[in-house]
């Protein structure tokens, strides 16, 4: 049978029990879940196109670069993402030298599920026991493992590659029967033997319990892969494609909401509450209206959702007033808390070609090591070569794996107490002088991080601390957003120690004996100052992004798609915008809520929302 969309009269010819404004992977599994019940009918509006089955998604090897389809080829193309444009790119960062943060997001069906990297992993134990610790109670580890699992469809390993992988887990700790296929690779290149040994050399362990919360070491994580159909899989083909046919569900893309509107006029009820009755949204260039009759889902994403509300009337007076945009709901913590990470790739490994050599000196805020031609290891950069390309292509299509290695400060360098005291010094100072609301929700959190740095169970994580706000009433115009890029001297710290360290790497047996020489950054990046220098000129660029995005030395590519924390789940008083049921008022929001940036997360979430909707949470 076909699998169809909605057309716009389907749309404005009636009102859905839910409407849900934003087809990533937050609104793709709500709407999956909901239309399970043929009497509740569900509409999911997105800003971007459909793609069903397009090759620069779910086929492995669509593209003739080693990225292809798979690997990030789309960062910088509008047509698969988000890109912001100069209005959201407009502040410098001071503490880049000046220069201006480029926001990747996935654009389409299943959003950034589309295209990111397709590493599967899981948050700690620890980590969601301190989100539910800030005032979130049902948030904690053993109530949302269950929601992963639910989301996972695990292929099993053979038992040649368990024998020959040291890190391969229990296979029972995944789930089965969901959506989103699970799969290690069951190729071995040779070198993550040789990687393994050489950091478990130098006192970091080899674990296999990561999926399980304990992931401080050295360990293997599946990928968003069908091994069988080799083939992505998203949040899309997962919970969305499958299901097109159902009566109840109904699908519109390319429809880019501009606002919510209110019930009663804009007037609260009788509970001081705002309830929204519909979405007003654009497509093929008219305005139209979306009518709930139950509630309206805003799961636009981390950037686009605190827009949303800004624009219907809720969020900070100080930021809608100067827009003459009335003030429904005065809560100063919408846009706030905007977190995400640089991509800032440690160690780069490869028998190069000459096109990859070329390309790999442009980067050089991380190492980039070219492997002894007698090493006898197949790496994926070979593929640069078109000639390379077509000789390995049938092994490309089987290369579904990466090896992870997450670890604490204390074991890559000797000065971490050193720095963790200085950053506790430095966060007393800027609590002090941080204005009281702000304070409220923000305090918590540091003071979270802070016993993370200094628990020698986990890794250390550092954040990107942003804001975002609306600057100005177009919809259509990206909201006015900081990155505060390195904000805190710590975090360049930690990436000057996290260098060196590779460095270290690279001059311990076994690795050493395969290296022929450094790429880059080379001789002439040494001292602490030098790199601290090449941060300060590449840090955030993306290492997987087409040359376009990669070389500008005006514009940051931030490279990652993990942004959060925009309408924050935290008690009002400390500045949260949603309660742990999900809702601020009568509206529900999802991965924009969280303080952990771990892929498997957004999926649990949502799948809880989902419950928490039907009443079964």
């Amino acid at each position: 049978m076909e699998l169809v969309f909605a057309n716009i009269e389907d749309v404005t010819n009636h009102t859905f029990d839910y409407v849900i404004v934003g087809g990533g992977v937050a609104g793709s599994v709500i709407a999956g879940r909901l239309s399970e019940k043929s009497d509740t009918i569900v509409l999911l509006l997105e800003a971007g196109k459909g793609r069903i089955n397009d090759p620069l998604i779910v086929e492995y090897n669509a593209a003739d670069t080693p990225s292809g389809g798979a690997r990030g080829y789309q960062f910088g193309d509008p047509e698969y993402l988000r890109v912001n444009n100069c209005r959201c790119l407009k502040i410098p960062q001071k503490n880049l030298n000046g220069r201006k943060m480029i926001w990747n997001r996935g654009k389409g069906l299943g959003g950034s599920s589309n295209i990111n990297q397709m590493a599967w992993t899981r948050p700690g134990r620890i980590e969601l026991d301190a989100w539910e610790k800030l005032g979130n109670p049902g948030w904690s580890y053993e109530d949302i493992i269950p929601y992963i699992q639910k989301v996972e469809n695990f292929h099993p390993l053979s038992d040649e590659t368990i024998k020959a992988k040291v890190l391969a887990p229990e296979q029972h700790w995944f789930g089965r029967n969901g959506p989103i296929s699970l799969a290690f690779c069951e190729v071995l290149t040779g070198l993550d033997d040789t990687i393994r040994k050489t950091i478990t050399g130098l006192g970091i362990p080899a674990i296999n319990n990561a999926p399980l919360g304990e992931y401080t070491g050295l360990w293997n994580c599946p990928s968003t892969v069908d091994p069988v159909k080799l083939e992505r899989s998203t949040a899309f083909k997962g919970y969305i494609q499958p299901h097109l046919n159902r009566k109840n569900l109904f699908v519109l893309p390319e429809a880019y909401a501009t606002k919510l509107i209110w019930k009663n006029d804009s007037k609260p009820n009788e509970n001081g509450e705002f309830s929204a009755e519909g979405v007003e949204f654009i497509f093929g260039g008219r305005t139209f209206m979306a009518r709930s009759a139950k509630e309206v889902l805003l799961t636009a994403g981390a950037l686009k959702s605190p827009q949303l509300l800004e624009l219907s009337g809720i969020g900070r007076p100080d930021v809608l007033n100067p827009l003459d945009i009335p003030v429904l709901v005065d809560l100063p913590g919408v846009g706030e808390n905007l977190q995400d990470h640089y991509c800032a790739n440690a160690i780069v490994f490869g028998t190069l070609s000459p096109m990859s050599r070329e390309k790999h000196k442009t980067h050089e805020n991380f190492v980039c090591l070219e492997l002894h031609p007698n090493a006898a290891y197949r790496t994926i950069d070979l593929l640069r070569d078109p000639v390379e390309y077509e000789k390995y292509e049938e092994l490309y299509k089987k290369k579904q794996h990466g090896l992870l290695s997450f670890t604490n400060s204390d074991s890559i360098s000797p000065n971490a107490e050193e720095l963790i005291e200085l950053h506790v010094k430095d966060l007393a100072n800027r609590i002090a002088n941080t204005n009281t609301n702000t304070l409220k929700g923000l305090k918590g959190q540091l003071d979270l991080q802070l016993e993370r740095l200094r628990d020698p169970r986990l890794p250390t994580v550092e954040l990107i601390t942003a804001a975002q706000f609306l600057d100005h009433p177009n919809p259509l115009d990206p909201p006015k957003l900081d990155a505060n890029a390195l904000e805190y001297p710590f975090e360049l710290d930690l990436l000057t120690e996290e260098f060196k360290f590779a460095r270290k790497l690279r001059d311990c047996e076994p690795l050493k004996g395969i290296i022929a020489k450094e790429i880059a950054p080379g001789d002439k990046v040494v001292t602490d100052e030098q790199i601290r220098g090449t941060h300060l000129e590449q840090c955030g660029v993306s290492s997987f992004s087409p040359p376009v995005c990669v070389s500008s030395p005006t514009y940051t590519d931030m490279g990652c798609l993990d942004t959060s924390g925009t309408l924050s789940m935290l008690p009002r008083e400390k500045n949260g915008v949603v309660d742990p049921s999900l809702k601020a008022s009568l509206f529900v929001y999802f991965k924009h809520i969280q303080k952990i940036i771990i892929a498997g997360l957004a999926y649990a979430i949502a799948e809880k929302a989902a419950d928490i909707i039907l009443g079964r949470a």
